[in-house]
């Protein structure tokens, strides 16, 4: 297969739907996680420690989107490995 084969053009595919299938649970967890830190940074926390907490809870949202990821990332490897949503041509490959 070239650059622009058949299975690369489907693997392209599969990536988008996937990607896209993340992006509104990913960004109901980062309103979730966001929004109360940002509340308690503006309402409680000093300006001059605002750098301070925000880090550390970039620290935490990282945490979270690791998690999130190899979880799911998990799912997928399981359902690779058990043929489930494979092609025909990926099982012979």
């Amino acid at each position: 297969g070239g650059f622009g084969s058949e299975r690369a053009e489907a693997r392209r595919e599969e990536l988008f739907k996937e990607v896209a299938g993340k992006i509104p649970p990913t960004l109901l967890r980062n309103w979730c996680f966001w929004l109360p830190v940002q509340f308690v940074q503006f309402n409680f926390v000093p300006a001059d420690l605002h750098v301070l907490f925000t880090s550390s809870f970039g620290v935490i949202w990282n945490a979270i989107l690791s998690w999130s990821t190899s979880s799911s990332a998990g799912a997928t490897s399981e359902a690779s490995s058990s043929g489930v949503g494979t092609t025909a041509a990926e099982k012979e490959a």
